[in-house]
């Protein structure tokens, strides 16, 4: 097995990230091995579906958008694990973002035959064949609904939000009789309705944290047990956002950026990294609970992936809590440093998305593009540079007017993929 270092294919350098030796792990199942044989055209049609139709203008609005995407995303990484076939439009104007790399890789990889889908529904539809259910999560509990993409990854399950309404996907897609009717294969619920967590189990010890204990819970159920990629962590915000801050738009959920994520049988969470101060989403903690719960999973992790590098998708969602900018006691940068000092503890390392230009859409898709084996970089000799008249005769520095080009630290796949578009089309560029 090869390992993937940000998220570009497997084994290769990206420029996202540096490629980390493969450690034999004999214990260990085959995490799903994205990557796509080389110079191998997908043998389906890609399939298309434009979610830029989602509005959250009221509660209702956020829960079908929250909804839509989680399942969409989900689906994506699913299908997706072995070869390129579906490919959502979600990010910038009309989807501009996701339309402007499709162009560009349709011009020299993805030239197979392209079809679409009108909606979810559809899409579901078509690849049924590759979803063996449904995850069901508390909606009591934000944290439940990070701990179902865990389990959709692992089991191949749709997550769905528990919602009786008539109108809920959670009951068009489980219990419509004209629905597709997807088993429910966990309920992150108890049999009687009640919250499923803190939890009592035997021999697991409560931290009397809902948020917290859930956390704890898919770590020895799922991480610990080999079920998870250990190389692998998806750090995204839960679904506080259904309940608060109300100015935070639905492409700043990030579930857009799931699907890399379940492809690979990550572990998902959402925790504050501090270890003094109760977070901000579960004020009755004990304080410093979310820190040492973040700890204890990032432990599982380097033990299971024996000290190798450990990729972090995602990053402190400050603009919805942990930080001042939310009424938390910790400032946004020194949070970033923390989080930065607790991940290095444990040898991972953060494909921060961080909030700003942090959606992204088919990185499952991405993966699989073909990938010379290395991309080097001809250092100009003094020749090369005389002849362009930056040197003299002597091998000294032609005075003349020189511009520095600075390169920004791009410490994430989403902020490529949202700015470089915009610099990539600028009818100037390349010239001086």
């Amino acid at each position: 097995m090869r390992a993937t270092s940000g998220r570009g294919q497997v084994g290769k350098s990206t420029g996202l990230g540096r490629e980390r030796s493969p450690s034999p792990r004999p214990s260990m199942p085959p995490w799903g091995s994205i990557g796509y044989p080389r110079g191998m055209l997908a043998p389906m049609p890609l399939v298309t579906l434009d979610l830029t139709g989602l509005r959250a203008a009221d509660d209702h609005g956020r829960a079908v958008v929250w909804d839509t995407l989680q399942a969409a995303s989900a689906l994506q990484g699913i299908v997706n694990r072995k070869e390129p076939r579906l490919y959502l439009f979600a990010i910038g104007d009309g989807g501009s973002l996701d339309r402007f790399w499709l162009k560009n890789l349709e011009s020299r990889w993805l030239k197979g035959s392209k079809t679409s889908v009108k909606d979810l529904d559809e899409a579901l539809k078509t690849f049924r064949p590759s979803i063996k259910g449904a995850v069901v999560w508390d909606p009591r509990i934000p944290a439940t609904a990070n701990v179902a993409s865990t389990i959709a990854g692992v089991e191949d399950l749709i997550p769905l939000r528990y919602d009786p309404a008539p109108d809920s996907l959670y009951t068009r897609w489980t219990q419509a009789a004209n629905g597709p009717k997807l088993p429910i294969l966990k309920k992150l619920m108890n049999p009687d309705g009640s919250p499923m967590f803190p939890w009592r189990g035997s021999g697991f010890r409560s931290t009397g944290s809902a948020k917290c204990d859930a956390y704890l819970w898919a770590a020895e159920n799922y991480l610990k047990k080999g079920k998870c990629d250990p190389g692998t962590l998806a750090y995204y915000p839960d679904a506080v956002w259904l309940k608060t801050p109300r100015d935070v738009p639905w492409q700043r959920t990030l579930l857009t950026n799931h699907d890399y994520f379940v492809a690979k049988r990550a572990f998902f969470f959402d925790l504050s990294p501090w270890d003094d101060t109760p977070a901000q989403d579960d004020p009755y903690q004990m304080p410093g609970e979310d820190g040492r719960t973040l700890r204890a999973v990032l432990r599982k992790s380097y033990a299971l992936n024996r000290g190798d590098f450990t990729h972090v998708g995602g990053f402190v969602p400050w603009d919805q809590k942990y930080t001042t900018h939310t009424g938390s006691p910790n400032e946004p940068v020194p949070t970033e440093w923390r989080y930065a000092e607790v991940l290095s503890n444990f040898n991972a390392y953060m494909d921060a998305d961080a909030a700003g230009l942090h959606a992204m859409a088919n990185a499952s898709v991405f993966t699989h593009e073909p990938l010379k084996e290395s991309y080097p970089q001809k250092m100009p000799t003094e020749a090369d540079l005389r002849a362009k008249g930056y040197l003299d005769a002597d091998g000294k520095v032609v005075p003349k007017a020189y511009a520095a080009i600075y390169g920004g630290d791009y410490d994430a796949a989403s902020w490529l993929y949202t700015k470089l578009p915009e610099m990539w089309d600028e009818p100037e560029r390349g010239q001086v």
